[in-house]
């Protein structure tokens, strides 16, 4: 085996390591937020005032075969529209996200079910 062969075998085998590692590294973090809620402040594109934003919340409910994390969300927009979708967080980035009680998202969520069961 000459000197490129080699090296390159063990650049592939660091590379497959490390990758391990921080793939454990990334479980770790991802699966504390589990059973947990939240909250978003969102908005269309180039909001003016504070009557374009609206809160977006989220229950994380596990975790998948393939290590994302998955559950749902709803929201009112500002025009009152309604939306409610199961999500796949890849790389959850929870930056902007404010962790709520259990009790609160309930709150909210029997709020949008009462809406929709009026209609």
């Amino acid at each position: 085996m000459d000197r490129k062969t080699e090296l390159q075998k063990i650049i592939k085998n660091c590379r497959e390591e490390l990758y391990t590692i921080e793939h454990k590294e990334q479980f770790e973090s991802i699966r504390l937020l589990v059973g947990k809620y939240y909250k978003f402040k969102n908005s269309y594109s180039c909001p003016k005032n504070a009557e374009d934003y609206w809160w977006l919340y989220e229950k994380i409910e596990g975790i998948d075969k393939d290590d994302d994390l998955y559950g749902f969300e709803f929201q009112t927009d500002k025009y009152g529209d309604i939306n409610i979708k199961r999500k796949i967080f890849t790389y959850p980035n929870m930056d902007n996200w404010i962790e709520i009680t259990e009790e609160e998202f309930r709150s909210e969520w029997k709020k949008v079910v009462k809406i929709i069961n009026s209609l």
